[in-house]
Parts: C-alpha cells; sequence; structure tokens
C-alpha cells in the first residue's frame, strides 16, 4: 500500500515545477489530474477477474508492475499527453492493489487480528504519502526524479510478494490445492506444535464448511448472490465509499500542497514541509485507529469521528473563504486526524466484514 499512498499523493508537490515545464493550460492540469481516478475505477475491475481467475498474489504482482511502468513513463514525458497516459496507467494499478489488497489480508489474517491488519494498510498508504512529500523536500523542482522513484516501493512489493508472502490459502483450496494452502497458513500462526496444528484445523475446517457451501458457482453467478440476497450491506458499502472521498479525502489527498499555499503556509521549499507535518500526524491518528478499533468497535468509531470531519470540513471552507489561513491549517489537521482513525481504515475493512470471505 506504500505504492498506492506515494502515487495518489506524488503529484501534489510535484506539479508546481512540473505544469511550469510543460506550460500545461488550466485544461490539461485537471485532466492529468481526473484521469488518475478514472484509471483506479476500471483497475477495480480488472483486479476482480484477475484475482478470481489467477490468484490475489497475481493480481498484486500485475498491479505493481503497471504501476512501476506507469511512473517510469511519467518519469520521461515531454507532453502533457505522454503524463495523461503515464497517470491513467498509474490509476490503473493502484486501483488494482486497492481493491485487492483488503481481500487479500481478510483470506490470510485470523477473524481476531483482521481490523488490526486491515488498518494497517493505511497506515502504509499514508507512510507512502509521507515518503512522496519526502522526496519532494529533497529533490526540489526535480520532478522527473520524484515521478520515477514512484517505480520503488512497487518493485520492492514485487519482490516481496515473489519471494517471503503466500498465495491466499482460501483460493488455494478453492482450486483444489491444499497441501499448498496448508504450507502458506502456517506461515501466519504462531504458538506450540499443539496449539499451531488446533487452530489451523479449526480454521480449514471453516474453509472448507465455505467453499462447500459456496459450491462451484463462478464470479458472475456471486456477483448476482450479492446483489440479491445482500443488497442493503452492497448499497451500503457503495455509499460509504464514494462519500469519503466526496466528502473531503479526495481533495485534501490530491490537492494538499496547494491548500497549504493558497493558505499561505509556503516556508522552506513551498508548502511541502506543513504538508509533511499534517501527514505526520495523520500517521500518529492511524496508528490510535489500530490500537483501538478491535476494542471500540467499529460502528462506534464512525459515528464518533463523522460529525468532526463533517465540522472539519465545514471550517476549511469558511477559512478558504475568508483567507483565515489558521483557520485553515487547524481545520485541515482535524479533518485529516479524525478521518485518518475513522472513515480511512474502515474503507478498507467494511467490505471484507460485511459480505463472506467466499463472495469476496
Amino acid at each position: 500500500m506504500c505504492t498506492c499512498g506515494y502515487s495518489v499523493l506524488v503529484l501534489s508537490p510535484a506539479s508546481f515545477a512540473l505544469y511550469r515545464d510543460m506550460s500545461a493550460s488550466t485544461l490539461q492540469q485537471e485532466t492529468i489530474t481526473a484521469v488518475f481516478p478514472l484509471g483506479a475505477m476500471v483497475g477495480c475491475l480488472v483486479a476482480t477477474l484477475i484475482s478470481d481467475g489467477k490468484g490475489r498474489r497475481t493480481a498484486l504482482v500485475t498491479g505493481n508492475c503497471i504501476a512501476v511502468v506507469a511512473g517510469l513513463v511519467m518519469s520521461q514525458a515531454y507532453s502533457a499527453f505522454q503524463l495523461i497516459v503515464g497517470r491513467l496507467g498509474s490509476g490503473l494499478g493502484i486501483g488494482m492493489l486497492s481493491a485487492v489488497s483488503p481481500v487479500f489480508v481478510a483470506e490470510l489474517v485470523p477473524p481476531m487480528y483482521r481490523g488490526a491488519c486491515l488498518s494497517v494498510l493505511g497506515f502504509l498508504w499514508i507512510i507512502g504519502q509521507i515518503g512522496s512529500l519526502l522526496a519532494a523536500w529533497a529533490l526540489g523542482e526535480q520532478w522527473r526524479w520524484l515521478l520515477g522513484l514512484s517505480a520503488v516501493p512497487g518493485l520492492v512489493q514485487i519482490a516481496a510478494l515473489l519471494t517471503l508472502i503466500p498465495e491466499s490459502p482460501r483460493w488455494l483450496y478453492q482450486r483444489g490445492r491444499e497441501h499448498e494452502a496448508m504450507e502458506a497458513m502456517k506461515q501466519f500462526y504462531e504458538g506450540s506444535d499443539i496449539e499451531k496444528s488446533q487452530r489451523l484445523q479449526g480454521e480449514i475446517q471453516g474453509i472448507k464448511a465455505e467453499i462447500a457451501l459456496q459450491g462451484e458457482s463462478q464470479l458472475a453467478e456471486r456477483l448476482i448472490e450479492i446483489t440479491t440476497m445482500y443488497r442493503s450491506r452492497l448499497l451500503t458499502v457503495c455509499a460509504f465509499m464514494i462519500c469519503v472521498p466526496a466528502g473531503g479525502l479526495a481533495a485534501v489527498s490530491l490537492y494538499s500542497a496547494q491548500i497549504m499555499d493558497s493558505a499561505g503556509f509556503s516556508f522552506g521549499k513551498g508548502p511541502i514541509l506543513s504538508s509533511i507535518l499534517l501527514f505526520s500526524l495523520s500517521l500518529l491518528a492511524t496508528g490510535v485507529a489500530i490500537k483501538v478499533i478491535d476494542r471500540v468497535g467499529r460502528r462506534w468509531i464512525l459515528l464518533l469521528t463523522l460529525p468532526f470531519q463533517v465540522l472539519s470540513m465545514l471550517l476549511m471552507a469558511l477559512g478558504m473563504s475568508t483567507e483565515s489561513r489558521w483557520l485553515c491549517l487547524i481545520s485541515l489537521i482535524s479533518y485529516l486526524c479524525f478521518v485518518s482513525v475513522g472513515s480511512c481504515p474502515m474503507m478498507g475493512i467494511m467490505a471484507p466484514e460485511l459480505f463472506p470471505v467466499t463472495s469476496t
């Protein structure tokens, strides 16, 4: 997920020098920004087909490969069209990673640790965002290097997936590869041999029961099942996934440096340092979420944080309209902290926990 965080945010600090050197028009600038979520949407659909047919790990490797190539294309771009193509490819790869990663984690870890482990994905996402800002701070206006470095976390993740991380045991069992599934599960259980064996047997029986219940249904049949039997849950998840980015998360992620610049915080190399401090606070807030989410519960986390997220965005809008720089800063800090504790972790947790794992 570091790849996702880096790729989503990297255009924000790079845009100052990039658009100047490219002499990009306002339409071209907004197109470069807009094609990323478009590519991510397509990537989510493609990831579903690959992860179901070829495996979760294969889908993750493919998404990382696409993100790596897209980063290199952008680093060598000499026109707005090349940047648009590279950014579209980057969105495609990141969309695949964002869709498959929560499913992969949910299928790998025991249910008792699922909430905290899925919250770690958000933690890694923010580390990637901070990494992009630190790279921008160090490289200054060398935007080609900045965009090219987006390939590094992808290469690291490809190496880890191919050498260290096993395929999803549940997917292996569905394909009749029971010995490989058993070996994969052993890597995630600790304790004495007796304890490990008992826990493994319990997990295996649960997986086999779910697979037997699912039968030989294909992807299309499972999609029909989700839209009929779990319609209310599907609508809840879709509404939540739309409202969180539309409620300010996308704007803050894509335009954080510009927001700080407009608010008048331009010390050091532009507003990059202030953005680093903001996302560092967001990282700490995500650490709090990892600690408390399995104790407090998902519903209470959202009930306690959503009102403050809404209030923070309203105050930020007021601060921008009245040119109150400190109100902008305080509201932005407040929003990032509350969204990092509440909505961001829940985006990764909600779907795996509301739907049966066999339907994901």
